[in-house]
């Protein structure tokens, strides 16, 4: 589950895509626990309490996939590596800071 820019400006579409077959499975307007609520609907595999599934980190997406497809996200792939990434250029300014300071 993840969402879309969709047109110009910040309209969003929420998307259900089966990553193993590559296809999209519904579309909903908007950004919101009400389209994440309808396209959680949708999912073949939520019947399948316990299966993990890839979704944004976006709060309501990961209640909806916790509640009502009763699956855990397993997969933020994306947002872990940025926060990965953001932290390690921290450390790497400070130190750098740290190295060029005088003494």
């Amino acid at each position: 589950m993840d969402e879309k820019s969709f047109r110009r400006g910040q309209s969003y579409v929420t998307l259900l895509t089966d990553l193993d077959e590559g296809r999209v499975l519904d579309v909903e307007e908007e950004r919101t626990r009400e389209a994440a609520s309808g396209v959680a609907d949708a999912d073949p595999g939520a019947e399948k309490a316990g299966g993990g599934g890839a979704v944004d980190m976006w709060e309501p997406f990961v209640q909806t996939i916790q509640q009502e497809a009763r699956r855990r996200p397993s997969c933020m792939t994306y947002h872990v590596s940025a926060y990965l990434n953001e932290a390690v250029d921290q450390v790497r300014r400070q130190e750098h800071k740290e190295l060029l300071a005088p003494g």
